[in-house]
């Protein structure tokens, strides 16, 4: 049975701030759903690096104290445990397509050091 990560709702844990992962995959687990998340702080972590996250366990930030602002931001409402979500950008398209496009966005830099050096 995998271990999944619910918060500081079990014995001797505590919110001590949020952190980034990347998720790898959601899946559902005994009815609940889950994401594996590859943490960034190496394979010491977690199992491997990895760990499940539940995608149900809401959360809420109160009374903070003031050497506490750096790491924890106070919600006014119950938020996920996996929030704040940034995707990259990807160009999916063929090797040689991306070298032909950064070859293409590098000439006007080229053609600019050119005209400088006449």
């Amino acid at each position: 049975m995998q271990h999944i990560y619910r918060g500081p709702l079990e014995e001797n844990t505590q919110f001590t701030g949020f952190h980034d992962v990347v998720i790898v995959t959601v899946d559902v687990i005994n009815r609940e759903q889950v994401a594996l998340c590859k943490l960034s702080n190496g394979p010491k972590v977690g199992v491997g690096g990895y760990v499940w996250v539940s995608l149900e366990v809401m959360y809420m930030v109160v009374g903070a104290q003031d050497n506490d602002k750096d790491m924890l931001r106070p919600s006014s409402t119950p938020r996920h445990l996996l929030s704040d979500f940034n995707c990259p950008l990807m160009d999916e398209a063929p090797r040689a397509n991306l070298k032909r496009k950064q070859e293409q966005q590098d000439e006007p830099k080229r053609s600019k050091k050119r005209r400088r050096q006449r």
